[in-house]
This record gives structure tokens, C-alpha cells and sequence, in this order.
């Protein structure tokens, strides 16, 4: 099971500069990740005199390293397959078996082609480190590989979306389109357990940053929790902290055999943000949606004062107080209301919940002629 913890620091925090220059550089990191896949995807049908010069440059820079990659292969095979036969602890079909396996490992990297032009993780990653790339060496090595990872974990989704898309169109709005670049000067940024550590200091704890000086204060409810990851999210001129707590749970969630016998229904709404009822005789509830509409109502009309009030700056101080203030009020009542209605489910020992679906509602939804 997985609990967070988010913390927001601002500009007079000591960590502020580091995270302006991890959140930048992994952005660039992101896209040059990207501008590989999408140079390699448009010029692979072409011929070396049709491609751009950019084009040329990066399967250039991919032909060279992928050599660099085989060669690395051959050597790790011939190591270990001496180390096998060495070890006079095995017997033959033993031996028979790793030596199978390691000949799998060994397979040689082929550069792109018509049929197969996508790099994946371990070809795009050794591609970048070998070439020396200055983004990917301005970053500690595993929150580059990150960077990278979020980029073909992207990608992973847009082919899984296209093909579904190719069987259920009426599903989507519109075709799925390949991932874009990061735009803005920065991103969010995730940082394994491996970057980040939590420290006891005179049994007050702390989160450490590899490569930086300075920490982090945390509360002292993290004693004895395992730390997954961080993230750091640009929010709004400051910067949220996420650490994720514990494992991922092995349970079978899809359990045929599961019979439902006591049921919450939930019915999400505008004004009545969630009418929730039940089979097992409780009476119903209504959760109002009225501080959401006047949070929204407030906020609308205070961000076209500030922007009419804009004559150079398409940005300011108020308008991101104001933002960020809107997102952390309105988090703050959506996680009461999430622990509101799961306790309401444990007191009445219900074992499923069901909560309506609404296709399109963003786009058919009628809020009538006068919204603020």
C-alpha cells in the first residue's frame, strides 16, 4: 500500500535553486529523449539524401553507439560465459542453460527500420551515455535514466492508445497524437529511492538529495516508513514535494469468484457533488457541491481582475497565489470527501463501491447562460 507526503517549499527555502535546475535540466532531458524517437520515427522511410541534416545527425549518432552497445555485449557474453565455464560447481545441463540464457542477453541491438524504427529504453538510454550527450551528463546518471523512462513510458501509452483507438474509435475524440515536447522552462521531476534517502538528525528527520548539501525538513510521522520515490512538481513559483511511502500491494484485485453483496453507489454532480446510497437500508447521503462552484466562481473573477490589471507580464505574484491556493483548497475538500465517504464504507462494512461514469461530460455539460 502506498501513502504520500507533500510539502511545498518557496523561494527562501535553501533548496529552491536545486530544484529550479533538476526540474529544468530534466525537462531538457525529457525532450532530447524525445526529439531522438520522433527524428528516428519521420526519417526512417526516408533515404540518407531526403533526411534533414538533424535527421542524419542522430542516425548517425545511433549507428555509432549501437555498434558500442554490441561490442559491450560480446565482451559481457565472452566474460561471462568463461565465468560459467569455470565454475566446476555446475553441471553440464546447468551450464547448457546459463549459457543459453546468456546468449540471449547477447542479442545484438539493429538499427531502425521500416518495420522495427522504435528505440526502446535500454537502446535509447545506452545510446545517450555513450555519445556523451551534455544534457544527459548534466544530471545524476539514474534521474537521467528517469527522464528517459517517463519519455518511452509516454510513447508505450500512445501505442497502446492507437491500437485501441484502430479497433473502438468511438471511444476517443479524435485520434491519439505521439507525446510532444515538455514545453515551459521546467517539469516534474522523479527522483528514485536510490537519489533521495531519509536521514535522523538528533531524531528529527530529513530528506537528502545525492549530490546536495542541503535538506529537506520532514515531520516526525515518516519514522520506520520505506521511501518508493520523490517527485518534484513546479507549482505555480514553488515547488511541491511528493514522497511516496511503501510497496505495491500483490493482491488480486480481479477476483471472478468475488461475490458483491453490500453496495455503495456513488452519483457525481454539479450541485450535489456526490449522492451516494446504498442496499443495505442506510439512509442515503448528499455531499453539496457548493464550496467547489463558489471556489471556481471566486477564482474566475479574481484571475480576470489580475490579467485586465496585466499590461507587459502575462504572469504575477497574485495570479499564482491565487492558483495555488485555488488547487490546495480544493485538494484539501476532495481528500475530506474521499475519507468521508471510505469511512462511511467501513462503519457500514460495505464491500464494493460504484461510481457512475459519465462520458463527455467536459464537453456536453450545460451550466447554463450566466456561470459567475
Amino acid at each position: 500500500m502506498y501513502e504520500t507526503l507533500g510539502i511545498e517549499i518557496g523561494g527562501k527555502n535553501n533548496l529552491f535553486p536545486y530544484m529550479g535546475d533538476t526540474t529544468s535540466k530534466y525537462k531538457n532531458m525529457y525532450n532530447v529523449a524525445n526529439f531522438y524517437i520522433r527524428q528516428v520515427m519521420f526519417g526512417v522511410n526516408l533515404k540518407p539524401e531526403e533526411r534533414t541534416k538533424e535527421q542524419n545527425e542522430i542516425f548517425s549518432i545511433v549507428e555509432e553507439n549501437i555498434k558500442v552497445l554490441n561490442k559491450i555485449k560480446i565482451d559481457t557474453l565472452n566474460k561471462t560465459l568463461t565465468k560459467i565455464n569455470s565454475d566446476s560447481s555446475l553441471s553440464d545441463s546447468e551450464k547448457s542453460r546459463l549459457f543459453q540464457k546468456a546468449a540471449k542477453k547477447a542479442l545484438p541491438y539493429k538499427m531502425p527500420s521500416k518495420e522495427k524504427w522504435f528505440l526502446n529504453y535500454n537502446e535509447l538510454e545506452g545510446i545517450l551515455r555513450h555519445s556523451n550527450n551534455v544534457d544527459y551528463k548534466s544530471l545524476p546518471a539514474q534521474v537521467a535514466q528517469q527522464a528517459i523512462k517517463d519519455c518511452i513510458h509516454d510513447w508505450d501509452t500512445y501505442f497502446k492508445e492507437l491500437k485501441d483507438y484502430k479497433k473502438n474509435p468511438s471511444k476517443y475524440l479524435g485520434k491519439p497524437k505521439f507525446p510532444k515536447y515538455k514545453k515551459g522552462i521546467r517539469t516534474t521531476a522523479t527522483f528514485t529511492n536510490a537519489r533521495t534517502v531519509i536521514k535522523c538528525i538528533n531524531n528529527k528527520y530529513y530528506l537528502k538529495f545525492t549530490g546536495c548539501d542541503e535538506l529537506l525538513r520532514l515531520g516526525n510521522n515518516v519514522e520506520g516508513k520505506r521511501l518508493a520515490e520523490v517527485k518534484v512538481i513546479p507549482f505555480y513559483n514553488k515547488y511541491k514535494i511528493i514522497l511516496t511511502f511503501g510497496e505495491k500491494e500483490t493482491k488480486d484485485i480481479n477476483n471472478k469468484n468475488f461475490e458483491s453483496k453490500r453496495i455503495m453507489g456513488i452519483d457525481l454532480g454539479l450541485v450535489n457533488f456526490a449522492s451516494i446510497s446504498n442496499n443495505v437500508g442506510v439512509n442515503p447521503t448528499i455531499i453539496k457541491g457548493n464550496f467547489i462552484k463558489a471556489e471556481n466562481q471566486y477564482f474566475n473573477k479574481q484571475k480576470a481582475f489580475y490579467t485586465s490589471c496585466l499590461k507587459k507580464y502575462s504572469d504575477t505574484k497574485n495570479l499564482s497565489r491565487l492558483s495555488r491556493n485555488r488547487s490546495n483548497r480544493l485538494k484539501d475538500y476532495f481528500y475530506k470527501i474521499s475519507h468521508y465517504i471510505i469511512n462511511l464504507a467501513k462503519i457500514n462494512n460495505i464491500d464494493t463501491i460504484i461510481v457512475g461514469k459519465n462520458d463527455s461530460w467536459k464537453q456536453s455539460i450545460n451550466t447554463g447562460k450566466v456561470n459567475n
